[in-house]
């Protein structure tokens, strides 16, 4: 069968939404007053991967919720909720008890058994919600939801069991992206206290790291950084190295529409580091000539000057001699064989370096 939103096995039924929820509906229209205490009253900003955020939610008056109850804007077990004012698309499967009330920024899906949540959650979160979005824009931005489009949204319906047997393989993958990134936010966080000794201690001639200042004094001294290894010397960076701009295309030209020899790097592309090049920009080979000064080595080190401040990383070998953008600039020509760059590129994004200071420690 083919849809206007894809293609799906001929047995599959394509349904409007409301043909498969008993009720649609949305939260309150009207904003009560908040106070210190009382009930929730949960907004857009409340939703997350994971339901919703309670302590972050508005407190209101035990009446003015009993009335807003009344109203149908409090979600039941197994509701799909829907932001659908503002930011679109989060969708959270309440799995709660508790008994809360919501803003019309949230729009409550009450499925009838003809479709699982599990299932309609992941739907609404796929290409096939946002092919629909993209088609309800007609050419302006959309800024809301409304719920006579939401009741039009055309959604692809195998039987219940293949339904939860999808569900239940997304959420395996979920499962393995959340602990995945559980122990992404560990190990940034062990880097950073090795990153705060490496860069305070150093390591001594075995390869170990120094005692701390308070076990050994004597290892230490006190400079314009704090204290540091006796060995280490503080430098500007500017005393061996050069520090150039990067520039922008000449006014009233535009990337190329194809891919060119000359990639541009932009402060976007810039992440952990290095460059994400899933979304490189190039400079058409006509423009190249015009900017071909502001390029950046594989040797050198980058550092974000506008927009997001204060990035340092290197380019991969692939992108050596790459146009390096107007809101970043290099650290090159680097005077001296003792000095590392990526050693530089490490201690310039510790805490060392990004509490502000211009100073450089040398080990």
């Amino acid at each position: 069968m083919n849809t206007n939103q894809n293609l799906c096995p001929i047995i599959w039924k394509i349904q409007e939404l409301s043909h498969l929820c008993e009720l649609i509906t949305d939260g309150s229209h009207f904003s009560p007053v908040p106070q210190a205490d009382g009930e929730i009253i949960a907004n857009v900003k409340d939703m997350t991967e994971w339901g919703i955020n309670y302590n972050s939610c508005t407190r209101i008056s035990t009446a003015e919720f009993d009335f807003l109850c009344r109203q149908n804007c409090s979600p039941k077990h197994n509701d799909v909720l829907l932001s659908k004012d503002g930011t679109i698309g989060r969708v959270v499967v309440y799995r709660d008890h508790r008994k809360i009330v919501l803003l019309s920024s949230i729009a409550i899906l009450r499925t009838n058994g003809k479709i699982d949540p599990d299932y309609l959650y992941t739907i609404l979160r796929s290409d096939i919600f946002n092919r629909q979005l993209y088609q309800l824009q007609s050419g302006s931005a959309l800024k809301r939801l409304v719920l006579k489009d939401i009741n039009k949204l055309k959604i692809p319906c195998p039987t219940l069991p293949e339904q939860r047997k999808i569900a239940r393989i997304l959420s395996t993958v979920n499962s393995v992206i959340e602990k995945t990134e559980a122990s992404i936010a560990k190990y940034k966080a062990i880097k950073q206290g090795m990153m705060l000794d490496l860069f305070t201690r150093g390591l001594d001639a075995n390869g170990r790291l120094r005692p701390r200042h308070e076990d050994a004094p004597h290892l230490y001294k006190q400079t314009e950084l704090g204290l540091v290894p006796k060995e280490w010397e503080v430098a500007r960076i500017g005393d061996f190295a050069n520090v150039k701009g990067g520039k922008r295309l000449p006014a009233g030209q535009d990337f190329a529409d194809v891919m060119t020899p000359f990639p541009y790097l932009r402060v976007t592309d810039m992440v952990d580091g290095t460059i994400d090049q899933r979304d490189l920009k190039y400079v058409p080979e006509n423009i190249e000539p015009l900017i071909r000064a502001y390029k950046i080595s594989k040797n050198d080190v980058y550092v974000t000057i506008a927009g997001t401040l204060g990035l340092f990383g290197t380019v991969p070998d692939n992108l050596d001699n790459a146009q390096l953008t107007e809101n970043a600039a290099k650290i090159t020509d680097f005077n001296s064989k003792d000095y590392n760059r990526d050693y530089i590129k490490y201690q310039c994004n510790s805490e060392v370096i990004q509490s502000g200071s211009s100073l450089f420690q040398v080990g």
